[in-house]
């Protein structure tokens, strides 16, 4: 009996948890979420349009500049996961890495920016594209999706570098 309603207990917190985190986005737009980012230790300038609700799981590891678009469904891994995998042999090794996304940057839905990842300024990442590397500034980019890669060398023209199937 008891450890049924430690069961139910923990489960009731839970949902009271993610209610409650409902009730607090809920106060924010696109807009003005950066505030909550803020206050979460995120480091974000001004302007901003932040369609999504949660930068991961260390917020204070994300820089984000002036001027950007951040697209739904963008997940912020700043963290690598597969280190587990070592944790027998090296109980203390973690991988984290900062993500840095200079000003007038757009990061397409669904996305995926993992950490030690610099966008430089002016920089475009596609949708479904995973931004794996460093990109070099003052280029806008369309980061490789599951399909194909592009580099767009200035915002009139598109050249295509290459083609995967």
């Amino acid at each position: 009996m008891a450890n049924m309603f430690s069961l139910v207990l923990m489960m009731f917190l839970k949902v009271y948890k993610r209610l409650k985190q409902i009730l607090v986005l809920n106060q924010y737009d696109d807009f003005t979420i950066a505030e909550y980012f803020r206050r979460q230790g995120a480091k974000i300038g001004e302007d901003n349009r932040i369609e999504v609700r949660s930068l991961g799981t260390e917020p204070y590891l994300i820089k984000i500049g002036n001027h950007c678009t951040i697209a739904p469904g963008v997940k912020f891994i700043t963290h690598d996961g597969a280190t587990w995998l070592f944790t027998e042999e090296v109980p203390s090794f973690q991988k984290f890495g900062a993500i840095r996304i200079y000003d007038n940057c757009f990061i397409g839905i669904d996305s995926i920016i993992m950490g030690d990842v610099n966008i430089g300024p002016n920089s475009v990442v596609g949708a479904c594209s995973s931004a794996l590397k460093r990109l070099k500034q003052n280029i806008p980019f369309l980061v490789s999706t599951n399909f194909s890669s592009f580099t767009i060398r200035n915002s009139f023209s598109c050249k295509k570098i290459a083609r995967e199937h």
